[in-house]
């Protein structure tokens, strides 16, 4: 399989402009990567989904059916349906369209079933996957788990389940041991990467009488709203800095070369200046990034700004990656990584605070700060780049209305 661009302007660019019309844009270079991101990933969906074999015989059709001659989109569905392939409902309008399957997951359930007919051990995993786009997609997962015999872990991946538009399917996975991480793997989507998705302890001495669910079948599941969430990819999201603070970093014009949302790309180098990473455990509605800053006096900040329905007592929020996990089975740590305390300001209508958040000692996911007494309106949280860690991390933050 060639390698896939997986820059963020191609990404971007992909999301805006179909496959029939990568010819007209004037970055050739640019073109040829939008092409090989379509295509590599729409090869990657059918291969997954079909296998090697089924593949076979459909490129075997179409050199049968158009020897010596170009091959259209009508042919390709054609020779699919010729090898038991259908291709319509799994790719969509997979030349013209421009729109792109968006998948959001529910949190994962995890029990211990009844053992096999030999003794051993089984776990059931079930997660429900609703696509919010009306074009069709595909999804597959990966579990990890660790033997109980050698305690080694132990990998396996589900077969790609289509997820047609605008609908849900709920997925079971059975395993032989309690799983560690289970991730959710889009293939070409508005989520962009793999997700890593949250998984409940096991209590193993406890077992539910429940038939086994090793597959995926319809649900009607809708996601519930996360509440009144602020995330770094938001138009509620901003980043400011005192012209000392931005000096040196407006100097380096090569550091501003990849962009991503307006923010330039983290590679691995801290900056005077935020810029913005992917992170499989940040949040994120489909795609999950954060932006980070290394330390600094206090001259830059990130701001979330959100609008409360009412006033009254408000419970601020913050969500905190995992900056060791960078992908499925791939970690990295740094001593640029390390968190500590930042501070927090809310600013709401006559009210202003600051509060300590110790983003070091805090879990991954969401962390609860404090209760605060706000109005109706525009309330900001910024965070700044004075920290007593290595780095200031802002993925987003969430208000929850208190009685």
């Amino acid at each position: 399989m060639p390698i896939v661009p997986n820059e963020p302007h191609v990404w971007e660019t992909a999301e805006r402009v179909a496959l029939t019309d990568v010819a007209d844009l004037q970055d050739g270079g640019l073109a040829m990567d939008v092409l090989a991101l379509r295509v590599g990933q729409t090869a990657k969906i059918i291969t997954d989904r079909y296998g090697t074999d089924q593949v076979a015989d459909l490129l075997a059709a179409l050199r049968t059916q158009n020897p010596g001659a170009g091959i259209l989109a009508q042919d390709l569905s054609h020779a699919g349906t010729e090898a038991g392939m259908e291709l319509d409902g799994l790719l969509g309008d997979w030349l013209n369209a421009t729109d792109m399957p968006a998948f959001r997951a529910s949190p994962v359930e995890a029990f211990r079933i009844g053992d096999d007919d030999d003794g051993t051990p089984r776990y059931q995993a079930l997660v429900k996957v609703r696509n919010d786009r009306p074009v069709p997609g595909l999804v597959r997962f990966t579990a990890v788990s660790r033997s109980a015999a050698s305690d080694n872990r132990v990998w396996s991946s589900s077969d790609p389940f289509p997820v047609p538009g605008e609908s849900a399917i709920e997925v079971g996975l059975v395993t032989s041991n309690p799983l560690e991480e289970l991730w959710l793997r889009p293939y070409l989507s508005l989520n962009r990467a793999d997700q890593r998705l949250s998984v409940p302890q096991v209590d193993e001495t406890v077992f539910n009488d429940w038939e086994p669910l090793d597959g995926a079948r319809p649900s009607v599941w809708h996601p519930a709203s996360p509440g009144m969430v602020v995330d770094d990819l938001d138009d509620g999201f901003s980043v400011d800095a005192t012209a000392e603070a931005t000096r040196f970093g407006r100097t380096r014009d090569q550091e501003f070369a990849e962009t991503d949302r307006g923010l330039p790309v983290y590679r691995g180098a801290l900056a005077s200046w935020w810029k913005r990473q992917a992170l499989p455990t940040a949040w994120g509605r489909y795609r999950r990034t954060v932006a980070r800053i290394a330390p600094g006096q206090g001259d830059s900040r990130a701001v979330f700004e959100a609008e409360l329905p009412e006033g009254g007592q408000w419970l601020l929020q913050y969500h905190v990656p995992s900056l060791r996990v960078m992908g499925l089975g791939s970690s990295a740590w740094g001593p640029q990584d390390e968190q500590g305390v930042v501070h927090l300001e809310v600013v709401g209508g006559q009210t202003q605070e600051t509060v300590d958040f110790d983003a070091g000692e805090a879990e991954t996911g969401w962390n609860e700060v404090d209760v605060f007494d706000l109005p109706a309106g525009t309330v900001t949280v910024s965070v700044s780049n004075n920290t007593t860690g290595a780095t200031v991390v802002a993925d987003a933050i969430r208000w929850d209305q208190r009685p």
